[in-house]
């Protein structure tokens, strides 16, 4: 699951992320910092954040959803 932009709001109810069946958490370091927030126990903060998505994107097979 990657977190970006106000996504990263999310990891204040890091209880139900953790119900979410995701293999890895990734959270924008960029994006935290903007909103003052701290990753979590747990939560991936990659310095290359949007290479790591755009990789996963293309892989086949997955799944992109947005809200």
């Amino acid at each position: 699951m990657y977190l970006a932009g106000d996504g990263v709001y999310n990891m204040l109810e890091f209880d139900l992320l953790l119900a979410v069946p995701a293999k890895m958490i990734l959270a924008c370091k960029e994006d935290l910092e903007a909103r003052g927030l701290q990753a979590d126990e747990g939560v991936i903060v990659p310095e290359n954040f949007y290479l790591h998505l755009v990789k996963d994107m293309e892989t086949e097979g997955s799944q992109i959803y947005t809200f």
